[in-house]
């Protein structure tokens, strides 16, 4: 039960990545990175290699182990 928790506590800033533009595989890579869902979810996640670097240094920069 506390994974799930813990889990649902850091996906919750995911919608916070708005500001790496409307993109829902910027939201599928931060809920596979966190480990909640696989890369394939409904689309695969394919996303310019520099986005996804400053994606990943953001989701640090609040925390997250990725």
């Amino acid at each position: 039960m506390a994974t799930a928790v813990e889990k649902q506590k850091k996906a919750s800033l995911i919608p916070m990545m708005g500001s790496f533009g409307p993109n829902a595989a910027v939201v599928k890579l931060g809920l596979s990175k966190l480990g909640i869902c696989g890369p394939t979810v409904a689309a695969p996640l394919r996303l310019d290699s520099d986005q996804e670097d400053k994606i990943l240094a953001w989701m640090r920069r609040v925390g997250l182990e990725v």
